[in-house]
Order: C-alpha cells, then sequence, then structure tokens
C-alpha cells in the first residue's frame, strides 16, 4: 500500500510538472502549431479521405463488384485489384498517419528548442525524417502508426472502429468459461502494457531516426520501471483532454440548442433549418476541433515524455516572456472561430428559409428532398437499393425503378399502408418540405373496411397539416385504382370492396375542390369497359406491372415536372 500511494504521489508530480512543461513550449510557437494541426486536419478530411475513397469505389467499379454485403464479403479475396487496392489504402493511410506524427513532433520540437517554424521546412524534414519506414525493417512502424489513428482522428475513424468487436459467439464462449475469461484479462492487461511500453516508439523513431527495433527496445527499458506511472499519467491526461472538450462543446451547444428549442414553440419550419444548419456546420466543426485538440494533445504527451525521459527538460519550465500574448492570441483566435461557425450556421438557417425550394444553391445546401432512390429492388437476393437488386425486381417482373428521369422523384410507398397509418409517419415528409407530393392511397383501407367518409377525413387531415406546415408544397391527390376480382382471385378482400372506390372517388375530388388542390383520375386510364383493372395491366388483379407503370406514368407525368 505504501509503494502505491508513493507511486501515486509520484504520478500526480509527475502530471504537474509535465503540464506546465507542455504549457511552456505551446507557449513559444502556438500560432506556428494551431496553423500546423488545422491545416494537416483540413487537408485530412477534404482531400485525403475522399481520395481513398475514390480509390476504393473505382477498384470496387473495375473489379467489378456492385456491393459488400455478408453474403459476398468472401469475394473481395478472389479479386487481385481488390486485394492491391486494400493494401495500398492500408499503406497510404498508415504513412498518413505517420507524417502527421513526424510534422507536430517535430514542431513542438522546434517550439522547446525555441526556434522559429517555417511550414514548408517542417513539411520538408518531417518528411525526410520518416522515409526510413519504407526500409524493410521497419515496414511494421506502419502498422503501429494505423494502429494509432483512432486515438487522433477519433471521429473520422468513428465509423470504422465502431464496426469492429469481438463476435458475440466468441464472446458468450469466454464469458461461459472462467479460464477462457481470464485468459481473455490476461491478453487485454499485456496488450495495455505494451501500449504503454511503447510510448516512445514514435519520438525515437520520427526525432532520432532510429530503426523500429532500436525504438522499441530503448522505449521498452525506459518504461518497463515505471509502467504503472506511466500509465496514470497517460490517463489523466487524455481523460484532462477530452473533458475539456466536451466542456467547450457544451458551453456552445446548449446555448444553441436553447435558441433552437425556443426558436421551435414559435416555427416548426424556423426549427427545422436552424437543426438543419447546426448539424451540416456546428457539429462538424466542433468535431474537427475536438480531433485537433486530442491530436495535439497526443502528440504533446509523447514529446514531453521523449524529452524527460532523455533528460531534455529542466524539472521547471523555463520562464517564457511572450506567454501571455500568444496565449491570449489563441485564445483569441479559437473565440474568433467559434464565433464565425455560430454566424455561418444562422447564415445557414436563413438561406433554408428565404431562398425557394427548387433554388440550385438550396439543392446543394440539402435542403431539397433526396435524390431518387424508387423501388427498392428484389432485396431477398441483393441490398436495397442496389443495381443488381433493381435488375433482379425487373427480372422478378417488377418492371420499373426510374420513370420520371427526375432526380428529386421519391416513392415513399409502404405496402399494405393505410390513410390513418399514414397519418402517424407524415412528420418526416413534412420536415423534408417536398416542392410536390402525390398522394394515393385508399385501397387497403377499403379492404380492411375502412369507410369511404374516414378515408376522405384522413386524407382531408394529411392536406391541412402540409397547407399549415409545408405552405409551398403543391398536393396533387390521385384517384383509387381500380382492382379486378373477375379475371383473378388472390385479393378477395380487395374485390369484395371494389364497389366502393368510384364512390370514394367522388368524394376525394370534391374535398379537392374544397381545398383546392389538384385531383388526378387515374382510375379512368387503367379501367377496362367494366370498370375493372384492365388485365393486361396486372397479374394479381391489385398490383401493376410494367406496362400498367407506364399507362400510370402517362397520367400523371404532365404534373410531376
Amino acid at each position: 500500500m505504501k509503494d502505491l500511494l508513493t507511486s501515486l504521489r509520484a504520478s500526480n508530480e509527475t502530471y504537474n510538472s509535465m503540464k506546465h512543461s507542455a504549457r511552456a513550449v505551446i507557449r513559444r510557437a502556438e500560432i506556428p502549431l494551431l496553423a500546423v494541426i488545422v491545416l494537416y486536419k483540413a487537408a485530412t478530411n477534404l482531400l485525403f479521405v475522399p481520395l481513398m475513397q475514390q480509390l476504393w469505389s473505382l477498384t470496387l467499379r473495375f473489379a467489378p463488384m456492385h456491393y459488400l454485403s455478408n453474403n459476398n464479403a468472401s469475394d473481395i479475396f478472389s479479386s487481385p485489384a481488390i486485394i492491391l487496392c486494400i493494401t495500398l489504402i492500408a499503406i497510404l493511410t498508415a504513412f498518413w498517419a505517420l507524417y502527421e506524427f513526424s510534422v507536430l513532433l517535430h514542431g513542438l520540437d522546434l517550439a522547446r528548442k525555441g526556434e522559429t517554424i517555417r511550414l514548408p521546412a517542417l513539411l520538408r524534414t518531417s518528411l525526410a525524417d520518416i522515409r526510413h519506414a519504407f526500409l524493410p525493417q521497419n515496414w511494421l512502424v506502419l502498422v503501429y502508426s494505423a494502429v494509432l489513428i483512432p486515438f487522433t482522428n477519433f471521429f473520422l475513424a468513428y465509423n470504422y472502429i465502431t464496426q469492429l468487436a469481438v463476435p458475440e459467439y466468441i464472446m458468450g464462449v469466454i464469458q461461459a468459461n472462467s479460464r477462457y475469461y481470464l485468459l481473455y484479462l490476461a491478453v487485454g492487461a499485456a496488450l495495455l502494457f505494451l501500449c504503454v511500453s511503447w510510448v516512445l516508439v514514435l519520438p525515437l523513431f520520427v526525432l532520432e531516426r532510429k530503426s523500429l527495433w532500436q525504438s522499441v527496445k530503448e522505449s521498452f527499458c525506459c518504461i518497463r520501471r515505471r509502467v504503472f506511472r506511466a500509465f496514470l499519467l497517460l490517463l489523466r491526461w487524455n481523460l484532462s483532454v477530452v473533458l475539456r472538450s466536451l466542456l467547450l462543446t457544451a458551453a456552445v451547444a446548449v446555448p444553441l440548442y436553447g435558441i433552437i428549442i425556443a426558436v421551435g414553440l414559435q416555427s416548426t419550419q424556423a426549427m427545422f433549418a436552424l437543426s438543419r444548419a447546426a448539424l451540416a456546420i456546428e457539429m462538424p466543426f466542433f468535431q474537427f476541433l475536438i480531433d485537433c485538440a486530442i491530436t495535439m494533445a497526443q502528440c504533446t504527451i509523447l514529446a514531453m515524455l521523449h524529452c524527460r525521459l532523455r533528460e531534455s527538460l529542466p524539472s521547471e519550465p523555463e520562464p517564457v516572456q511572450s506567454g501571455k500574448h500568444h496565449r491570449s492570441t489563441g485564445r483569441l483566435l479559437l473565440g474568433a472561430s467559434v464565433a464565425g461557425a455560430t454566424l455561418l450556421t444562422f447564415a445557414l438557417a436563413f438561406c433554408y428559409l428565404a431562398l425557394p425550394r427548387d433554388d440550385e444553391l438550396l439543392s446543394m445546401l440539402g435542403g431539397v428532398a433526396p435524390v431518387v432512390t424508387a423501388h427498392r429492388g428484389y432485396s431477398a437476393a441483393a441490398p436495397e437499393n442496389t443495381l443488381p437488386a433493381f435488375q433482379l425486381a425487373i427480372d422478378q417482373g417488377c418492371e420499373w425503378a426510374e420513370l420520371f428521369g427526375n432526380r428529386h422523384v421519391k416513392n415513399r410507398g409502404i405496402s399494405a399502408d393505410r390513410s390513418g397509418w399514414l397519418l402517424d409517419r407524415l412528420d418526416p415528409i413534412i420536415e423534408g418540405h417536398p416542392k410536390k407530393l402525390f398522394l394515393l392511397i385508399g385501397t387497403n383501407d377499403l379492404a380492411a373496411g375502412v369507410t369511404p367518409d374516414e378515408i376522405v377525413a384522413n386524407v382531408a387531415k394529411l392536406i391541412d397539416r402540409f397547407q399549415n406546415e409545408s405552405r409551398w408544397t403543391k398536393i396533387y391527390v390521385q384517384s383509387i385504382l381500380p382492382v379486378n376480382g373477375k379475371d383473378f382471385s388472390k385479393f378477395q378482400n380487395h374485390y369484395a370492396h371494389s364497389h366502393l372506390i368510384v364512390p370514394t372517388n367522388k368524394k376525394l375530388e370534391a374535398l379537392c375542390d374544397e381545398k383546392e388542390v389538384t385531383y388526378l383520375d387515374v382510375w379512368g386510364a387503367l379501367a377496362d369497359h367494366d370498370g375493372k383493372l384492365d388485365k393486361r395491366y396486372t397479374n394479381d388483379g391489385l398490383h401493376l406491372m410494367g406496362e400498367g407503370y407506364l399507362v400510370w406514368r402517362d397520367a400523371i407525368k404532365y404534373h410531376v415536372k
């Protein structure tokens, strides 16, 4: 116990001393270091990541593979192009991460020495000092730097690291057997020990140009007698960074979302616009800011540990005369950037509110309806909304995926839907503020015993909501389509209530006249001389086939444009 308390006390003293030393180093070149981290993060998000994504997409296209799922994932190992692409992306990503560490570590080293940081020279020196990573004996350093990516680019790697986990069936076996569970914990403890013991690998590899094996050996020798103290230091350091980042985010997010809620009490439309603007600007900005802070903190602690254990730092930081000036400048830049992001958020919200719904600028900002997906395809055989799914749907008799040649058309139809159920899921449709809404509902209502008056009442509620909450949406109510129980026998409930279709359509037409919305008579285009669904257009007396969809399209396409 005494040794533990002594170790904790020593760790606290080391942490405080390290914190003061880090502040002294950063104050010497605060602005250049901020410029370096911001520019590199911007290049990562705006240049490097899109290029890697494009490379992956092109590889899948030429493989060819239209999609990846659990069913065809093994196919990637039979494609030399995909294997080569994965290897290339892995190498480039690892080298990019290693270069980021090199730039920041060299920048901190220059700041510690009191030397001027010039970005072009810093980039050249940092690149020159990691060229030995491509020597055969040093290749594994790329793996090491890739493992560290989630710790320095958390938000960038979040979508990927959340998919990495021990399979549930393996965890079930481990948890069911105490020996396996102990072995699992032992392996975890060993990996943690290695991570802490190898914490100086990158500074030694980058700053001193040592080989990977020399860096690993020297880092282990320096840390092995101080593993617990080093672990506490790293844990406290990272928790402090995360806490400070969260507090900064909360300091801005709480007032902003308070404003959004207050606005929402007055105008749903304005709340929607402000929320979308915050998601488009404010949240990515703070994710970017936190990523910068975490990366800088990680590199700073590595540089400080390297200096301390190499006895390059004095026990107390040297006084910095210009520290106050640099500190105030850094805070001023931070405050200005936060204020700028907030003002830009409100400006974007104003654009959502002020610009026409079909405005090209608004389209670029994401303020119009999503691009078309139409029919989801044969999802039992391939993932929804993929080209193979569409092709299989065509092969199976679902002969349309696109009919109008308009990328803004969105099919929101749901199998077996009813008018009352549609009212319960209107919110996301209204929030999308579509330019035009084409309503076709009622067939399943009649089959379920819903009266024509109830159907018309539900349609009236739908129209009222759009006219109150999305006034620029132009509404088109289509007639209920005919059914055919004469030539087909599959859907008896629908056939049994077919005599109510025409009376319901007349009530819908009268409602449209009352509400001043457009009524579209599609029934007449699809019915035969007996008033039944023309058997040329269906294979079950209820649903349309390809030719039937073409007739329906021609009946309404004038209004779709």
